[in-house]
Protein backbone atom coordinates (compact mmCIF):
# COMPACT_ATOMS: atom_id res chain seq x y z
CA UNK A 1 0.00 0.00 0.00
CA UNK A 2 1.89 3.10 -1.19
CA UNK A 3 1.90 6.16 0.99
CA UNK A 4 0.94 9.62 -0.29
CA UNK A 5 3.60 12.14 -1.36
CA UNK A 6 4.00 14.07 1.88
CA UNK A 7 5.71 13.71 5.23
CA UNK A 8 4.35 10.98 7.47
CA UNK A 9 3.37 13.38 10.25
CA UNK A 10 0.72 14.84 7.92
CA UNK A 11 -1.10 11.53 7.52
CA UNK A 12 -4.60 11.64 9.02
CA UNK A 13 -4.61 8.04 10.31
CA UNK A 14 -1.82 6.09 11.99
CA UNK A 15 -1.67 2.64 13.56
CA UNK A 16 1.34 2.49 15.89
CA UNK A 17 2.36 -1.05 16.84
CA UNK A 18 4.92 -1.57 19.59
CA UNK A 19 6.96 -4.61 20.49
CA UNK A 20 7.02 -5.11 24.27
CA UNK A 21 10.24 -6.71 25.55
CA UNK A 22 13.22 -4.47 24.84
CA UNK A 23 11.12 -1.86 23.05
CA UNK A 24 8.39 -0.68 25.38
CA UNK A 25 10.55 -1.99 28.23
CA UNK A 26 14.30 -1.53 28.64
CA UNK A 27 15.03 -5.24 28.93
CA UNK A 28 13.51 -8.66 28.34
CA UNK A 29 10.94 -9.56 31.01
CA UNK A 30 10.87 -13.33 30.57
CA UNK A 31 12.88 -14.08 33.71
CA UNK A 32 10.57 -11.82 35.73
CA UNK A 33 7.49 -13.56 34.35
CA UNK A 34 8.95 -17.00 35.02
CA UNK A 35 9.54 -16.13 38.70
CA UNK A 36 5.88 -15.34 39.49
CA UNK A 37 5.06 -18.87 40.64
CA UNK A 38 5.71 -19.39 44.39
CA UNK A 39 5.94 -23.13 43.68
CA UNK A 40 9.38 -24.23 42.39
CA UNK A 41 9.40 -25.83 38.91
CA UNK A 42 10.39 -29.47 38.37
CA UNK A 43 13.37 -28.27 36.34
CA UNK A 44 15.38 -25.20 37.41
CA UNK A 45 14.91 -22.19 35.16
CA UNK A 46 18.65 -22.03 34.46
CA UNK A 47 18.56 -25.54 32.98
CA UNK A 48 15.59 -24.62 30.79
CA UNK A 49 17.53 -21.63 29.46
CA UNK A 50 20.63 -23.78 28.86
CA UNK A 51 18.58 -26.36 26.95
CA UNK A 52 17.13 -23.62 24.75
CA UNK A 53 20.57 -22.19 23.96
CA UNK A 54 21.96 -25.64 23.08
CA UNK A 55 18.98 -26.34 20.82
CA UNK A 56 19.36 -22.93 19.16
CA UNK A 57 23.09 -23.45 18.51
CA UNK A 58 22.43 -26.88 16.96
CA UNK A 59 19.80 -25.33 14.71
CA UNK A 60 22.18 -22.55 13.63
CA UNK A 61 24.89 -25.10 12.81
CA UNK A 62 22.55 -27.28 10.75
CA UNK A 63 20.69 -24.54 8.86
CA UNK A 64 21.56 -23.72 5.26
CA UNK A 65 22.35 -21.18 3.98
CA UNK A 66 24.34 -19.87 6.96
CA UNK A 67 24.14 -16.20 7.92
CA UNK A 68 27.18 -15.26 5.84
CA UNK A 69 25.45 -16.55 2.70
CA UNK A 70 22.02 -15.05 3.33
CA UNK A 71 21.88 -11.96 1.12
CA UNK A 72 18.16 -11.29 0.68
CA UNK A 73 15.22 -10.38 2.89
CA UNK A 74 13.47 -13.55 1.73
CA UNK A 75 16.35 -15.77 2.85
CA UNK A 76 16.53 -14.07 6.24
CA UNK A 77 12.76 -14.35 6.67
CA UNK A 78 12.94 -18.08 5.94
CA UNK A 79 15.67 -18.50 8.56
CA UNK A 80 13.70 -16.61 11.20
CA UNK A 81 10.57 -18.64 10.42
CA UNK A 82 12.56 -21.87 10.85
CA UNK A 83 13.18 -20.93 14.49
CA UNK A 84 9.57 -21.79 15.33
CA UNK A 85 10.49 -25.43 15.96
CA UNK A 86 13.17 -24.30 18.45
CA UNK A 87 10.70 -22.00 20.22
CA UNK A 88 7.99 -24.66 20.38
CA UNK A 89 10.37 -27.21 21.88
CA UNK A 90 11.36 -24.63 24.49
CA UNK A 91 7.70 -24.02 25.34
CA UNK A 92 7.20 -27.74 25.85
CA UNK A 93 10.12 -27.81 28.31
CA UNK A 94 8.61 -24.90 30.23
CA UNK A 95 5.22 -26.60 30.35
CA UNK A 96 6.65 -29.98 31.40
CA UNK A 97 8.62 -28.28 34.18
CA UNK A 98 5.41 -26.73 35.52
CA UNK A 99 6.88 -23.22 35.54
CA UNK A 100 3.40 -21.67 35.45
CA UNK A 101 1.27 -24.41 37.01
CA UNK A 102 -1.29 -23.05 39.51
CA UNK A 103 -0.41 -19.44 38.70
CA UNK A 104 -3.52 -17.23 38.90
CA UNK A 105 -4.52 -14.01 37.22
CA UNK A 106 -4.13 -12.25 40.56
CA UNK A 107 -0.56 -13.50 40.87
CA UNK A 108 0.26 -12.16 37.42
CA UNK A 109 -1.29 -8.77 38.16
CA UNK A 110 0.41 -8.54 41.56
CA UNK A 111 3.72 -9.75 40.15
CA UNK A 112 3.62 -7.22 37.32
CA UNK A 113 2.88 -4.40 39.77
CA UNK A 114 5.68 -5.50 42.07
CA UNK A 115 8.16 -5.71 39.21
CA UNK A 116 7.33 -2.15 38.15
CA UNK A 117 7.55 -0.85 41.71
CA UNK A 118 10.94 -2.50 42.28
CA UNK A 119 12.05 -1.39 38.81
CA UNK A 120 12.77 -4.97 37.80
CA UNK A 121 10.73 -3.92 34.77
CA UNK A 122 11.35 -0.38 33.53
CA UNK A 123 9.52 1.21 30.64
CA UNK A 124 11.45 3.10 28.01
CA UNK A 125 11.54 6.90 27.92
CA UNK A 126 8.52 8.20 26.03
CA UNK A 127 6.17 5.31 26.84
CA UNK A 128 3.62 7.61 28.46
CA UNK A 129 3.84 10.05 25.54
CA UNK A 130 2.84 7.25 23.17
CA UNK A 131 -0.17 6.39 25.33
CA UNK A 132 -1.19 10.05 25.53
CA UNK A 133 -0.85 10.33 21.77
CA UNK A 134 -3.22 7.41 21.28
CA UNK A 135 -5.66 9.04 23.72
CA UNK A 136 -5.78 12.19 21.59
CA UNK A 137 -3.55 14.40 23.74
CA UNK A 138 -1.50 15.33 20.69
CA UNK A 139 -2.86 17.28 17.73
CA UNK A 140 -2.78 15.62 14.33
CA UNK A 141 -4.23 17.85 11.66
CA UNK A 142 -4.03 18.40 7.95
CA UNK A 143 -6.18 20.97 6.19
CA UNK A 144 -8.00 21.47 9.48
CA UNK A 145 -8.98 17.82 9.79
CA UNK A 146 -7.93 15.76 12.81
CA UNK A 147 -6.38 12.37 12.22
CA UNK A 148 -6.85 9.17 14.18
CA UNK A 149 -4.11 7.36 16.08
CA UNK A 150 -4.49 3.71 17.06
CA UNK A 151 -2.04 1.91 19.34
CA UNK A 152 -1.43 -1.83 19.67
CA UNK A 153 1.21 -4.13 21.15
CA UNK A 154 2.63 -7.12 19.26
CA UNK A 155 4.82 -9.47 21.27
CA UNK A 156 6.15 -13.01 21.58
CA UNK A 157 5.78 -12.58 25.37
CA UNK A 158 4.06 -15.51 27.05
CA UNK A 159 1.38 -13.51 28.87
CA UNK A 160 -0.93 -10.80 27.59
CA UNK A 161 -2.12 -10.35 31.19
CA UNK A 162 1.43 -9.65 32.34
CA UNK A 163 1.92 -7.01 29.64
CA UNK A 164 -1.32 -5.28 30.55
CA UNK A 165 -0.48 -5.53 34.25
CA UNK A 166 2.87 -3.84 33.70
CA UNK A 167 1.21 -0.99 31.81
CA UNK A 168 -1.47 -0.54 34.48
CA UNK A 169 1.13 -0.46 37.26
CA UNK A 170 3.35 1.95 35.33
CA UNK A 171 0.47 4.37 34.75
CA UNK A 172 -0.46 4.38 38.44
CA UNK A 173 3.16 4.81 39.51
CA UNK A 174 3.73 7.67 37.06
CA UNK A 175 0.46 9.61 37.13
CA UNK A 176 -1.87 7.83 39.56
CA UNK A 177 -1.83 10.62 42.12
CA UNK A 178 -2.03 14.39 41.93
CA UNK A 179 1.57 14.72 43.11
CA UNK A 180 2.85 12.32 40.44
CA UNK A 181 1.12 14.03 37.52
CA UNK A 182 1.67 17.62 38.65
CA UNK A 183 4.82 18.02 36.58
CA UNK A 184 3.33 16.41 33.48
CA UNK A 185 0.45 18.83 32.93
CA UNK A 186 -1.99 15.93 33.02
CA UNK A 187 -5.40 16.37 34.56
CA UNK A 188 -7.49 13.60 36.10
CA UNK A 189 -9.62 13.41 32.95
CA UNK A 190 -6.62 12.64 30.76
CA UNK A 191 -5.26 10.14 33.28
CA UNK A 192 -8.60 8.34 33.18
CA UNK A 193 -8.45 8.23 29.37
CA UNK A 194 -5.01 6.63 29.62
CA UNK A 195 -6.35 4.05 32.11
CA UNK A 196 -9.21 3.19 29.77
CA UNK A 197 -6.78 2.87 26.86
CA UNK A 198 -4.55 0.45 28.78
CA UNK A 199 -7.54 -1.67 29.81
CA UNK A 200 -8.71 -1.95 26.21
CA UNK A 201 -5.55 -1.76 24.11
CA UNK A 202 -5.19 -4.57 21.57
CA UNK A 203 -2.33 -6.83 22.68
CA UNK A 204 -1.34 -9.50 20.18
CA UNK A 205 0.64 -11.96 22.29
CA UNK A 206 0.34 -15.35 24.01
CA UNK A 207 -1.27 -16.27 27.33
CA UNK A 208 -0.99 -18.67 30.23
CA UNK A 209 -3.89 -21.11 30.02
CA UNK A 210 -6.51 -21.01 32.75
CA UNK A 211 -5.38 -18.03 34.81
CA UNK A 212 -8.96 -17.54 36.00
CA UNK A 213 -9.67 -21.22 36.58
CA UNK A 214 -10.15 -22.72 40.04
CA UNK A 215 -6.70 -23.82 41.08
CA UNK A 216 -4.99 -21.53 38.60
CA UNK A 217 -3.23 -22.13 35.31
CA UNK A 218 -2.62 -25.53 33.79
CA UNK A 219 0.88 -24.30 33.03
CA UNK A 220 0.36 -24.38 29.29
CA UNK A 221 1.29 -21.38 27.16
CA UNK A 222 -1.59 -21.02 24.76
CA UNK A 223 -2.22 -19.21 21.52
CA UNK A 224 -3.09 -15.55 21.36
CA UNK A 225 -6.65 -14.24 21.39
CA UNK A 226 -6.82 -14.33 17.58
CA UNK A 227 -6.13 -18.10 17.65
CA UNK A 228 -3.29 -17.89 15.14
CA UNK A 229 -1.32 -20.74 16.66
CA UNK A 230 0.61 -18.43 18.91
CA UNK A 231 3.11 -15.65 18.31
CA UNK A 232 6.53 -17.26 18.56
CA UNK A 233 8.68 -15.86 15.74
CA UNK A 234 9.25 -12.99 13.34
CA UNK A 235 7.03 -14.80 10.82
CA UNK A 236 4.13 -14.86 13.28
CA UNK A 237 4.52 -11.14 13.91
CA UNK A 238 4.50 -10.22 10.24
CA UNK A 239 1.38 -12.34 9.73
CA UNK A 240 -0.42 -10.08 12.22
CA UNK A 241 0.91 -6.96 10.46
CA UNK A 242 -0.33 -8.23 7.09
CA UNK A 243 -3.74 -9.02 8.49
CA UNK A 244 -4.01 -5.51 9.93
CA UNK A 245 -2.91 -4.01 6.61
CA UNK A 246 -5.62 -5.98 4.83
CA UNK A 247 -8.17 -4.55 7.25
CA UNK A 248 -6.91 -1.02 6.55
CA UNK A 249 -7.03 -1.60 2.80
CA UNK A 250 -10.61 -2.84 3.12
CA UNK A 251 -11.53 0.27 5.06
CA UNK A 252 -9.96 2.42 2.37
CA UNK A 253 -11.86 0.51 -0.31
CA UNK A 254 -15.07 1.10 1.59
CA UNK A 255 -14.27 4.80 1.58
CA UNK A 256 -13.59 4.79 -2.17
CA UNK A 257 -16.87 2.98 -2.71
CA UNK A 258 -18.62 5.67 -0.69
CA UNK A 259 -19.73 3.17 1.91
CA UNK A 260 -19.97 3.92 5.60
CA UNK A 261 -19.97 1.87 8.76
CA UNK A 262 -22.14 2.43 11.78
CA UNK A 263 -20.00 2.95 14.87
CA UNK A 264 -21.63 3.85 18.15
CA UNK A 265 -24.91 4.63 16.40
CA UNK A 266 -23.28 7.05 13.96
CA UNK A 267 -22.34 6.65 10.31
CA UNK A 268 -18.57 7.03 10.02
CA UNK A 269 -16.73 7.49 6.72
CA UNK A 270 -13.34 5.82 6.45
CA UNK A 271 -10.38 7.97 5.51
CA UNK A 272 -8.36 7.34 2.38
CA UNK A 273 -4.92 7.56 3.99
CA UNK A 274 -3.40 5.41 6.71
CA UNK A 275 -0.04 4.00 7.70
CA UNK A 276 1.32 1.34 10.03
CA UNK A 277 4.32 2.36 12.14
CA UNK A 278 6.08 -0.58 13.80
CA UNK A 279 8.65 -0.16 16.57
CA UNK A 280 10.94 -3.04 17.60
CA UNK A 281 14.43 -3.89 18.80
CA UNK A 282 15.45 -7.42 17.78
CA UNK A 283 15.52 -9.90 14.91
CA UNK A 284 12.13 -11.18 16.08
CA UNK A 285 10.88 -7.82 14.78
CA UNK A 286 12.74 -8.06 11.45
CA UNK A 287 9.84 -8.95 9.15
CA UNK A 288 7.42 -6.57 10.87
CA UNK A 289 9.89 -3.68 10.50
CA UNK A 290 10.26 -4.41 6.78
CA UNK A 291 6.54 -4.93 6.18
CA UNK A 292 5.31 -1.83 8.02
CA UNK A 293 4.98 1.46 6.16
CA UNK A 294 7.57 2.83 8.56
CA UNK A 295 9.73 0.64 10.80
CA UNK A 296 11.66 2.04 13.76
CA UNK A 297 14.53 0.15 15.42
CA UNK A 298 15.17 1.07 19.05
CA UNK A 299 18.92 1.35 19.69
CA UNK A 300 20.58 2.07 23.03
CA UNK A 301 24.05 3.57 23.36
CA UNK A 302 25.84 1.24 23.30
CA UNK A 303 23.52 -1.20 21.57
CA UNK A 304 22.46 -4.29 23.48
CA UNK A 305 23.06 -7.79 22.13
CA UNK A 306 19.64 -8.17 20.48
CA UNK A 307 19.80 -4.66 19.04
CA UNK A 308 23.28 -5.29 17.62
CA UNK A 309 22.15 -8.58 16.08
CA UNK A 310 19.29 -6.79 14.29
CA UNK A 311 21.65 -4.00 13.20
CA UNK A 312 24.08 -6.54 11.72
CA UNK A 313 21.31 -8.36 9.85
CA UNK A 314 19.97 -5.16 8.30
CA UNK A 315 23.48 -4.07 7.37
CA UNK A 316 24.32 -7.46 5.83
CA UNK A 317 21.19 -7.34 3.68
CA UNK A 318 21.80 -3.76 2.59
CA UNK A 319 18.65 -2.39 4.22
CA UNK A 320 19.10 1.34 4.55
CA UNK A 321 18.48 2.53 8.12
CA UNK A 322 18.65 6.25 8.89
CA UNK A 323 18.11 8.21 12.07
CA UNK A 324 14.47 8.99 12.73
CA UNK A 325 15.06 12.73 12.38
CA UNK A 326 15.81 12.15 8.70
CA UNK A 327 12.32 10.91 7.83
CA UNK A 328 11.22 14.13 6.18
CA UNK A 329 14.21 14.56 3.89
CA UNK A 330 15.18 11.00 3.08
CA UNK A 331 11.89 9.18 2.89
CA UNK A 332 10.96 9.93 -0.68
CA UNK A 333 11.72 8.14 -3.89
CA UNK A 334 12.11 9.83 -7.24
CA UNK A 335 8.83 11.48 -8.14
CA UNK A 336 8.19 12.48 -4.54
CA UNK A 337 6.42 9.32 -3.36
CA UNK A 338 6.98 8.34 0.26
CA UNK A 339 8.84 5.04 0.58
CA UNK A 340 8.40 2.44 3.28
CA UNK A 341 11.56 3.11 5.25
CA UNK A 342 13.32 1.69 8.27
CA UNK A 343 14.77 4.16 10.77
CA UNK A 344 16.34 4.03 14.22
CA UNK A 345 15.74 5.95 17.44
CA UNK A 346 17.08 6.01 20.99
CA UNK A 347 13.68 6.11 22.68
CA UNK A 348 9.94 6.45 22.20
CA UNK A 349 10.06 10.23 22.67
CA UNK A 350 11.81 10.41 19.31
CA UNK A 351 9.07 8.31 17.73
CA UNK A 352 6.37 10.65 19.04
CA UNK A 353 8.32 13.66 17.80
CA UNK A 354 8.70 12.05 14.37
CA UNK A 355 4.95 11.73 14.18
CA UNK A 356 4.66 15.49 14.56
CA UNK A 357 3.30 15.47 18.09
CA UNK A 358 4.03 17.89 20.90
CA UNK A 359 3.09 16.44 24.28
Amino acid sequence: MPLPPHHLKNLPDLHIILDFDGTLTHHDTLSTLSSLNPNPPKTPWSKIVDAYLQDYRRHVAAYHPPASQRTSVEQESAWLASLRRVEVRSLRRVEEAGVFERVTGGMVEEGAAGAVEREDVRLRKGWLDVLRLACGAGVRERDGEEGNVKLSILSVNWSTSFIRGVLRAAVEKEVGGEKERSGLEMGEEEVERVRVLVDGIAIYANELQGLDAVGGSSGRITTDAEDTGGIRTSADKVAVIRRLKQEIEQEMQNDRDGSKEEVGGKNVEYREEAAIVYVGDSTTDFDALIEADVGVCIRDEPMGRAQMELHEVLERLGVRVKHIEETGDSGKEEGGRYWRGVFWARDLCAVVEMLGQEI
